[in-house]
């Protein structure tokens, strides 16, 4: 006997099952969903994998549409500045889905669940004979599971990064951004000593005019030797700013150092001992108050 595939079933079932994939994705980006986009790509990625069972539109089932398909669906979801951020958004997408769907065949093909839910799979998509409410349920229970273990592990990560809200004065100018405070960059200035605040291109543009050459800011020029974890080396050009204040209270004294490409997560780091000059070593985040020690 053929099997019956309800086509308003399988659209509800692949919306469910993608917005729990990319929710699982977005933890692993450390990225906010943002409604509207998330929406887009799991109803489009639902109208994709509706079309499964049409001979006729196989072809778009192809591992090249595949592939355009899910570059599509990633940039739509998770919208990156850089053509680095979309690969590396992407991979991650990727390796969710591979996840999902080794242990949705896992349990299809190695035990009696494929035969229990009316199982039936064409095109590499799966399709299961159950109710909306059945569906709904395991979707919400997929959506807990992958909250509970993100929390979790988020409990037990000792907080060494935490974010501050920066303000650069040069010039008669002023940009503002969310900065990250990462323990593991000592960028500072190699004569001086003054820790250094990391912006991005963009925000340097703000700051600086980009019809004229750094080094001719004269004295408020500086050459900032880099090192990275994987022991790439090189120069970062910087400057000294008028001021520097953190949390929109407290002055501090710090380098700026342009980044030479795009920063994806924040536009600008900032080297932790910066931290060290406000009050008690003390800065107020959104929900917590972290504690430098000298």
């Amino acid at each position: 006997m053929q099997p019956v595939v309800y086509i308003d079933m399988l659209f509800l079932l692949n919306l469910l099952m993608d917005s729990v994939i990319l929710f699982a994705t977005s933890l692993f980006l450390k990225k906010e969903l943002h409604i509207i986009r998330i929406s887009i790509a799991t109803i489009m990625g639902a109208v994709y994998s509706s079309f499964m069972f049409f001979p006729q539109l196989s072809v778009i089932y192809a591992a090249v549409f595949k592939v355009i398909f899910l570059f599509l669906t990633v940039w739509i979801a998770f919208p990156g500045k850089t053509l680095r951020e979309l690969l590396k958004n992407t991979a991650v997408f990727f390796g969710v889905n591979l996840v999902f769907g080794g242990i949705m065949f896992t349990l299809i093909f190695a035990t009696d669940f494929g035969t229990t839910v009316g199982t039936v799979v064409s095109n590499g998509e799966i399709y299961f004979d159950v109710s909306f409410g059945t569906i709904l349920i395991s979707a919400a229970a997929a959506y807990i599971i992958i909250y509970v273990i993100s929390y979790i592990k988020k409990e037990n990560t000792q907080l060494d990064k935490i974010t501050v809200d920066v303000q650069i004065f040069f010039n008669g100018k002023t940009v503002e951004a969310k900065a990250l405070c990462d323990t593991g960059c000592s960028l500072a200035d190699p004569f001086t000593g003054t820790p250094a605040i990391i912006i991005s291109p963009r925000l340097a543009e703000e700051l600086l005019p980009n019809d004229i050459p750094l080094i001719s800011l004269g004295d408020k020029y500086r050459v900032l030797p880099f090192s990275t974890v994987d022991n790439q080396k090189g120069i970062m050009h910087g400057f000294v700013p008028d001021k520097v204040i953190i949390q929109k209270t407290e002055q501090v004294r710090a380098i700026v150092g342009i980044s030479p490409a795009e920063m994806s997560d924040f536009p600008a780091i900032l080297n932790c001992d910066i931290l060290k000059q406000t009050t008690h070593g003390k800065v107020v985040t959104h929900n917590n108050e972290a504690e430098l020690h000298s």
